[in-house]
């Protein structure tokens, strides 16, 4: 008796093979693809970049530190990033009415405005915040040329 179901079975087998098959040959094509396209993710870096700054000096709307005191060096100690990683890949600008503060590798500064694949992605914020109850206009410019590495 089952003898009369064996080419059943042969059919289903081979059936079962073409679906196994098939399904291989779609995920190796989805892999490919996937791994073949790039991501250009420098844009929400600089945004990132950006909103970091902000969210470190300003608090409430008001600046934490004496807009005198702020340099280089305390935005990367208060904000927590990687010296190294931000030397190499990323660029910021942060003006206070009055003072400037430049962070980050600083040869990015002259490809402002510039679009391509070889110069960095740029982002602008501008915020008002009080500082011992004066309006003080910040403006934010960032940079990010990075590929692969953490922020902080």
């Amino acid at each position: 008796m089952l003898a009369k179901y064996k080419r059943a079975d042969e059919i289903v087998s081979m059936w079962w093979f073409f679906c196994v098959l098939a399904v291989a040959i779609f995920i190796s094509i989805g892999l490919i693809i996937v791994h073949s396209s790039r991501i250009d993710v420098r844009e929400v870096e600089a945004k990132v970049l950006a909103d970091r700054i902000a969210d470190c000096l300003i608090d409430m709307g008001e600046i934490k530190f004496d807009i005198e005191k702020i340099n280089e060096e305390l935005i990367l100690r208060e904000c927590k990033f990687n010296q190294n990683v931000i030397a190499k890949s990323f660029y910021a600008e942060i003006y206070f009415d009055s003072k400037e503060i430049r962070a980050g590798n600083l040869d990015y500064r002259q490809y402002w405005g510039l679009n391509g694949k070889e110069y960095p992605s740029w982002s602008y914020a501008q915020l008002f915040a009080l500082k011992d109850g004066k309006n003080v206009n910040v403006k934010i410019y960032s940079a990010s040329n990075n590929v692969g590495e953490r922020l902080s």
